[in-house]
C-alpha cells in the first residue's frame, strides 16, 4: 500500500498553544537533533519519484511532501523540488505525525497551504508531544517560483509530516536513562530514526538531557555541556562513546551513576553487549550491559468480592487474604495495595490505600488510619515511598500527599491544570510523574506533572506545567498506571467502554471494544481487567478477545 507522506512545519511554535487552525511560520532553521537523520542508513526504505514535467504547484507541493520521508543521501530527492537558492538552507528540524486528511489550498498565484490534522508533534529532541482534539489542524504554508519554466518551491515549512503508519515504521521509541534524587534509574522515552545512525542520535539526546516534562525531576551524570566529539561506533558488540574534555575530570564518585545511565540506555540496542567511554583519547570508565526484559510478566492481581479478596493468579499471599474482614466493614469503593518494596518487605504488614464514602484511609489487618475524610476525595493512589496521593474533584487547585502517621502534603497543581475537574490522580510506579484526567469536553484527556523530591523521597513540588500524553474520546472512567511506564484509560462512548493503553512517550493504541465497564486495573496491556456493573471482569489475557474471567466483584485492587 502507498503510503503519503507529507513534509514540513517549522519546530518554533508553541504547541501547546495550537489554535483550531494554526499557522506555522513558514521559514526553517536547523536544530540540533534532527539536523543529522541523513547520517541514519534508514531500515525502512521509501523511493520517491522526482518532480515531473509541468507540474502543477499542487502536484509539486505534494510530491516535496512525499519525497520527504526519504532521509537517505539528506533528502536528495526533495530538495529536487526546491529552488536552487533554497535546496541547502532547508533542514527539517521535527515531525508532525498526522491521520492522513490533507487538504490544499491556493492563497494567491504562488502561495499555497496544506491543511493537516495532528495527532501528535515530535520536537527536535524526539520528544512526543500529544495534541489536543480541538487543537489538532495545522496549517502548512508553501512559497512557490518559476525555474526553468517549472514551478519549485522557495519556502517551505521545517518538519516532516508523516501520517502514523509511516512514522512508526521509520522511527522507534528508545528509553532513555536519568537519575532521581533517590539515585534511582528513571526512564524517559524518545523517539529516534531507525538506521546505523540511531545509537549515536540516542546518545545525543541523553547527553542534552531529560525531557521537558522531567526537568528538575531528574538528572544526569553528565554535564550540560558534555557532547559527543564522534559518532558512536559499534565493533563485536561493544560501543565506543567519546565525549568532549568537559567530562574527563569527573570525580570517580559520578561512575557508578555514569556506567548505570548508559548501560541502561544502550540496552535499548540487542547487538551491544558493553560499552567503552572515553574522552580526548583516554579511556574514562567501561562497563557491561543488561539486556532489557520485556514487562510480560503480571503483578500480583486481587479484586474485592462479597465474601473474600480474590486472587487472580497462584501468587496469593495469605496476609493479604486476611485483609478481607477489615475492608469488607469500610464497603470501599476503590482500593490500591502499598508496594513492599523497603529491604525487609518480607517482614512488613500489607496495607491497602481505599477509599470509602467519600474519605481516604490506610488499612491494614488489625487497624484503619483515616487520612483525609473530605467528602469529595479521588482515589488514593501509593508511590514506592508509601506516599498516599490523592486530590479532589471539585476544581482545587492543589492535589495532597499523605504518610501512614497523617502527615499530609499540599503540593500546587500546575497552572494549566489547577481548577479543572479532575477524575483521577495515579502516581507512577517509580514515582517520577503524577498522571491527571481530566473530561476535555467529549474525550478524555491524561496529563502529566513531573514530581519533584528531595533525596529521601519526600514530595517538594510538581513541575509548573503538565504536559498532555493520552486522550481518548467520551466520558473518563478510570486511570491505571501499567508496568511497562505506560497508561491504561477507560472511558465510555455511546453504549460502550473503550480501554485505551499507551502515553508517556507512547501513542494511545485502542484495545478491542470491552462490555461496558466500570473500572480497571492492570499490570501490562495484556493483563488489563475491566469490572462493569453487575460484577463481572474481563481481561484479554493476551488475546484479541474480552473473556469473562470473574464474577461478583465488587473492586478491583491496583497495584499503586
Amino acid at each position: 500500500m502507498k503510503r503519503s507522506i507529507f513534509a514540513t512545519v517549522c519546530a518554533f511554535f508553541m504547541l501547546a498553544s495550537l489554535s483550531a487552525c494554526q499557522t506555522i511560520p513558514e521559514h526553517s532553521k536547523v536544530m540540533p537533533g534532527l539536523s543529522k537523520l541523513s547520517q541514519a542508513e534508514q531500515q525502512v526504505l521509501f523511493n520517491p519519484s522526482g518532480p515531473l514535467p509541468n507540474a502543477s504547484q499542487e502536484e509539486i507541493v505534494r510530491g516535496f511532501l512525499e519525497a520527504a520521508a526519504a532521509a537517505n543521501s539528506n533528502y536528495e530527492i526533495a530538495r529536487e523540488y526546491l529552488t536552487p537558492q533554497y535546496q541547502n538552507s532547508w533542514q527539517p528540524v521535527g515531525v508532525i505525525v498526522d491521520e492522513n486528511t490533507r487538504s490544499f489550498s491556493q492563497i494567491s498565484d504562488r502561495v499555497t497551504k496544506i491543511t493537516t490534522s495532528a495527532i501528535a508533534i515530535l520536537s527536535a529532541a524526539g520528544e512526543l508531544v500529544h495534541q489536543q482534539p480541538q487543537a489538532q489542524n495545522v496549517d502548512l504554508r508553501f512559497e512557490l517560483e518559476r525555474y526553468d519554466d517549472e514551478w519549485r518551491i522557495s519556502s517551505a515549512p521545517a518538519n516532516l509530516v508523516l501520517d502514523y503508519s509511516t512514522f512508526t515504521a521509520v522511527w522507534s521509541k528508545r528509553s532513555l536513562a536519568f537519575v532521581d534524587a533517590a539515585g534511582s534509574i528513571v526512564p524517559d522515552t524518545r523517539w529516534v530514526l531507525n538506521g546505523s545512525g540511531s545509537v549515536t542520535e540516542t546518545i545525543e539526546h541523553m547527553l542534552r538531557g531529560p525531557a521537558t516534562r522531567l526537568q528538575d525531576v531528574v538528572q544526569s551524570a553528565f554535564g550540560a555541556g558534555v557532547r559527543l566529539t564522534a559518532p558512536v561506533k559499534v565493533h563485536n558488540g561493544r560501543a565506543y562513546i567519546q565525549v568532549s574534555e568537559d567530562f574527563a575530570d569527573a570525580p570517580e564518585s559520578d561512575m557508578s551513576i555514569t556506567r548505570a545511565q548508559l548501560a541502561k540506555t544502550l540496552s535499548n540496542f540487542d547487538y551491544i553487549s558493553n560499552f567503552v567511554l572515553s574522552s580526548n583519547g583516554r579511556k574514562i570508565t567501561q562497563g557491561k550491559i543488561a539486556k532489557q526484559q520485556a514487562s510480560t510478566t503480571s503483578t500480583p492481581a486481587y479484586a474485592l468480592t462479597a465474601e473474600r479478596i480474590l486472587s487472580f493468579d497462584a501468587t496469593a499471599a495469605t496476609e493479604i487474604l486476611a485483609l478481607y474482614p477489615t475492608l469488607n466493614k469500610l464497603n470501599p469503593s476503590d482500593i490500591t495495595l502499598l508496594p513492599r518494596t523497603t529491604a525487609n518487605a518480607e517482614k512488613l504488614t500489607p496495607q491497602m490505600a481505599v477509599l470509602h464514602n467519600g474519605a481516604v484511609s490506610l488499612v491494614s489487618a488489625d487497624r484503619v488510619t483515616t487520612l483525609s475524610n473530605q467528602h469529595n476525595n479521588l482515589a488514593p493512589s501509593v508511590d514506592k515511598w508509601a506516599y498516599i496521593w490523592t486530590g479532589t474533584f471539585d476544581g482545587a487547585k492543589t492535589v495532597r500527599a499523605y504518610t501512614a502517621n497523617k502527615d499530609e502534603l499540599q503540593l500546587d497543581l500546575p497552572a494549566n491544570i489547577a481548577h479543572t475537574r479532575l477524575k483521577s490522580v495515579r502516581i507512577a510506579p517509580d514515582g517520577s510523574q503524577l498522571a491527571l484526567l481530566v473530561q476535555n469536553g467529549n474525550s478524555s484527556s491524561v496529563y502529566l506533572a513531573g514530581v519533584v523530591r528531595a533525596a529521601n523521597g519526600t514530595p517538594l513540588r510538581l513541575t509548573t506545567e503538565a504536559h498532555l500524553t493520552l486522550n481518548a474520546p467520551g466520558t473518563a472512567l478510570d486511570l491505571d498506571w501499567l508496568t511497562d511506564g505506560k497508561l491504561a484509560l477507560l472511558t465510555h462512548s455511546g453504549d460502550i467502554s473503550v480501554t485505551t493503553v499507551g502515553g508517556n512517550g507512547s501513542f494511545g493504541n485502542e484495545l478491542t471494544r470491552a462490555p461496558s465497564g466500570r473500572s480497571l486495573a492492570g499490570s501490562t496491556a495484556a493483563d488489563v481487567r475491566v469490572l462493569n456493573a453487575e460484577g463481572e471482569v474481563f481481561s484479554q489475557r493476551e488475546s484479541l478477545v474480552w473473556n469473562q474471567i470473574a464474577s461478583g466483584v465488587r473492586v478491583l485492587i491496583k497495584n499503586n
